[in-house]
């Protein structure tokens, strides 16, 4: 950890150095476009390694406390962390059922041409704006009060995106990756049972998913009972 923190301050240190011989010579002379566009550049990168660092000191874990072993080392926590929610969250028995006899509604030739049309700007607008803008963010550290605020520079690119996927059905390569973060549930504990994991996706992919579920929520009481309509709204509003 601390290892990682000395490399990237001495990248921050480095930019910082840069941008201010930047600043000095701006006062002396006029910059060219060119020299600008490097120096947004720079501040832009700067920015970035910052706020890696600010997040490397917010989610550092020193120590995890698993089934009655404190562990310190960085590779023992990974490990241990792994196989602990690997234990939690797997199932080796076998659920044997039969939905032979089960009786499925079907939806409507329209009802399928609306899950399959191109996607409308206003479409991916009001998905983004339905994401709550306090929500952890994505992988490239931006969250979706960010994404709402730059529509307008960046709705090119998400346009682009959404129409390639609808013409050759495909995701861009390691969108739909995500980390895995554990967030404490009672403040400065060490034990691994008092934290919750969370996984950061990508904001495109989430996105692309939200349109999607919102394009099937006006059918989905066509083929599900009741009672799992319900709650399915109730979780995706």
């Amino acid at each position: 950890m601390l290892e990682i923190l000395s490399d990237r301050n001495k990248k921050i240190q480095e930019l910082s150095g840069m941008i201010l011989a930047k600043d000095i010579a701006a006062d002396s002379v006029t910059i060219t476009e060119e020299e600008l566009a490097e120096y947004t550049s720079l501040k832009a990168e700067l920015w970035r390694a910052e706020k890696n660092v600010e997040s490397l000191w917010n989610n550092h874990i020193s120590s995890l406390l698993v089934d009655g072993t404190t562990y310190s080392e960085p590779n023992d926590i990974r490990v241990h962390v792994r196989d602990f929610y690997k234990s939690l969250f797997s199932y080796e028995g076998r659920i044997d059922f039969d939905i032979s006899n089960l009786a499925f509604d079907k939806i409507s030739d329209v009802q399928s041409e609306s899950l399959i049309k191109s996607f409308e700007e206003s479409e991916m607008l009001d998905a983004i704006c339905s994401c709550g803008v306090n929500k952890a963010p994505g992988l490239d550290g931006f969250n979706f009060y960010f994404y709402q605020r730059a529509w307008p520079m960046m709705k090119d690119v998400i346009i682009d995106f959404f129409s390639k996927f609808h013409s050759i059905s495909t995701l861009p390569r390691g969108i739909n990756f995500s980390f895995l973060v554990l967030v404490p549930k009672v403040v400065g504990s060490s034990n691994i049972n008092d934290y919750r994991p969370i996984s950061l996706i990508n904001g495109f992919y989430k996105m692309l998913s939200k349109a999607l579920s919102k394009r099937l929520s006006p059918i989905l009481y066509k083929v599900i009972l009741k009672f799992y309509m319900d709650m399915y709204m109730h979780e995706n509003g």
